[in-house]
């Protein structure tokens, strides 16, 4: 009986309490892994915040300048809807915060300035709702307008820096972690092998779950950063690149432009042949655009007619030219040999880093200040940031 319990009952005794102790530390680890994960997909959302808000003030500038340069109503109307956005953004970063409390202050304070700010512009726009035209005065708030917008861009700055270095630590958590769950992987494996061969094979099935999942992740974010239509990235998948490619450059004191592109003539080709025919012209100019540029640099659909396309590093600015003639060249034809009216053009705004701006927010929008430009002079030709 002695022997009997020193053989098969005492190891298998044994055996049963380290594998369930490595269960435990591989159950453990998973979830601290996930619980890494999630504060670290809150950092990834803050980060996406703050491109947000700032595209948002820099559209809400654009409104009230269009408006005061040519008293035209649109542009208001463009200016108050970017106003709801920066609200809109500014509740979600609010609930964020309680995730990271260190940063309340500076949101806090980037919530005021934002405020001086649109009162300043509201002053502008109260001004040339009574006068009816551009008034000259204005220019007395240009100065206090501009040094609140370097204050706003210094403070998200800030708080990106924060993000980003908090973004790093959670990586290095969870790879810590994923090592730590490797090694207990390794002795349960070992444990299950030697002893319990059923349990063995219920533990690679989870495993085959565990790739399954990731697997179907992949597809979900795939499907989140890819516009459905073209096959290209969308605007998600665009700022999530051009912001990763945005750290890269400035670390490596590189430069990278942005092409800011808008079909010319497309809307007439949409009403004249229908949706469905206008479907098939923006996946023949995706696919055209996709064989006119190189393997490392990036294109997206925005949405509608708009592409954007990131050119990371060039050595001069003919390098950029000759990209931009070649593109706009390989769409001046007939595109759906089956139509006879089916042309369209391509007008493309250019801005460069980092001699055009330094931080990712303008560079974009000078792009497409700079796409405007090309379309008043004529349409389907190139033009850089008016300097």
């Amino acid at each position: 009986m002695l022997s009997y319990k020193k053989v098969i009952v005492f190891p298998l005794l044994i055996a049963s309490l380290l594998l369930a102790a490595s269960m435990m530390w591989i159950f453990f680890e998973m979830s601290q892994i996930i619980k890494l994960t999630t504060q670290k997909d809150y950092v990834d959302e803050q980060r996406y915040s703050i491109v947000v808000l700032s595209n948002a003030l820099s559209n809400a500038e654009n409104g009230q300048r269009g408006y005061l340069l040519t008293n035209n109503a649109t542009f208001l109307e463009s200016y108050d809807n970017e106003k709801v956005i920066i609200q809109n953004n500014f509740e979600k970063i609010s609930k964020l915060n309680k995730q990271f409390p260190e940063l309340v202050l500076h949101f806090s304070i980037v919530k005021d300035l934002i405020s001086r700010k649109f009162n300043l512009m509201n002053k502008g726009i109260q001004v040339q709702l009574r006068t009816g035209s551009y008034a000259s005065h204005l220019s007395l708030v240009k100065d206090d307008s501009k040094l609140l917008t370097t204050q706003i861009k210094l403070e998200l700055s800030e708080v990106s820096k924060i993000l980003y270095e908090t973004r790093q630590r959670y990586e290095q958590k969870i790879k810590s972690k994923i090592k730590a769950t490797l090694y207990g992987g390794v002795v349960l494996v070992l444990l299950i092998c030697g002893i319990f061969t059923h349990s063995y094979k219920r533990t690679l099935l989870l495993f085959e779950k565990v790739s399954e999942g990731e697997l179907e992740l992949t597809s979900l974010n795939y499907l989140a950063t890819h516009d459905a239509l073209t096959g290209l990235n969308n605007r998600r998948g665009f700022e999530d690149y051009f912001m990763s490619t945005y750290v890269k450059t400035a670390r490596r004191l590189n430069r990278c432009a942005v092409f800011y592109m808008d079909l010319d003539g497309f809307k007439v080709v949409n009403d004249t042949y229908g949706h469905k025919l206008g479907d098939k012209l923006l996946v023949k100019v995706a696919q055209l655009f996709s064989q006119a540029i190189r393997e490392h640099d990036f294109i997206a659909r925005l949405g509608g007619d708009e592409f954007v396309l990131v050119v990371d590093r060039y050595e001069n600015r003919q390098e950029l030219i000759q990209l931009a003639d070649r593109l706009i060249a390989i769409i001046d034809q007939p595109l759906l040999s089956q139509y006879k009216h089916d042309r369209v053009g391509v007008s493309i705004g250019i801005a460069t880093y980092p001699e055009d701006a330094e931080d990712v927010f303008s560079l974009i929008t000078l792009a497409d200040q700079a796409m405007y430009q090309a379309k008043e002079a004529g349409k389907n030709r190139w033009s850089f940031v008016m300097e």
